[in-house]
C-alpha cells in the first residue's frame, strides 16, 4: 500500500486536502454495480423483446442480449482500469519525488525585450570564454541500461553472422574452384 492509502476509508472520505485516494478503495464495488447495471440492460432488452414478438425475445435471448452484455461490461472494465492506471502513474510519481528530493527551482525568465533593445548588436563574449568545452550532459541510469543492453544486443548478432559468413565463404571458395577446374 502507498502513502494515499494509508488512511481508512471513511479517514480518505473526509480528508478535504486530498492527499489519501479511495478510488482505489470503491473501485470493485463499482465494477460490481456496472455489472449488475449490464446483467438488468440485458433482462430488459430480452423482456422487451418478448413483448414485441416470440422470435425478436429469442433473437434478444441468445444473440443481441449477450453482445449487450459483454459490451457494456467491457467497457465499464476499460474505464475503470484507466482510472486505476491513472492513479498507479500518481503514484509511482510520488514515490520517484520523494527519492529524488524535491524538484529543482527554474529560475525566472528575463523580461521581454523592447524593439529597441533587439535592434542593438549582440556584444561577443572574448575568445576565452567561447573556447571553453562543454561537458556532456550525464544520462540518468535507465537510459544507460537501456543502452548497454542494446550494445549486448548488438554483440550477439555479430556473433550470429560471423559463423554463418565462415560457413558462406568457403562455399564460395568450393565454387570458385570448381569453376577454375572446369575452365582448364
Amino acid at each position: 500500500m502507498s502513502s494515499r492509502d494509508s488512511k481508512g476509508f471513511f479517514g480518505s472520505l473526509f480528508d478535504f486536502k486530498f492527499r489519501f485516494f479511495i478510488t482505489s478503495k470503491l473501485i470493485r464495488f463499482i465494477y460490481v454495480l456496472a455489472f449488475l447495471f449490464a446483467l438488468l440492460a440485458y433482462v430488459s432488452l430480452v423482456v422487451a423483446a418478448f413483448f414485441e414478438s416470440t422470435l425478436m425475445g429469442l433473437l434478444g435471448l441468445f444473440i443481441v442480449g449477450p453482445i449487450v452484455f459483454f459490451l457494456l461490461l467491457i467497457y465499464a472494465r476499460v474505464i475503470l482500469e484507466l482510472i486505476m492506471v491513472l492513479f498507479s502513474i500518481a503514484e509511482n510519481v510520488e514515490v520517484l519525488s520523494r527519492q529524488d528530493g524535491p524538484a529543482p527551482q527554474v529560475a525566472p525568465s528575463p523580461p521581454a525585450s523592447t524593439p529597441a533593445e533587439q535592434a542593438k548588436p549582440v556584444e561577443q563574449a572574448p575568445k576565452a570564454e567561447q573556447a571553453k568545452p562543454v561537458a556532456p550532459p550525464q544520462q540518468p541510469a535507465p537510459v544507460q541500461q537501456v543502452e548497454k543492453v542494446q550494445e549486448e544486443h548488438q554483440a550477439e548478432q555479430k556473433e550470429k553472422e560471423e559463423p554463418e559468413a565462415r560457413q558462406a565463404a568457403p562455399a564460395e571458395q568450393d565454387d570458385q574452384t570448381k569453376k577454375d577446374v572446369e575452365s582448364q
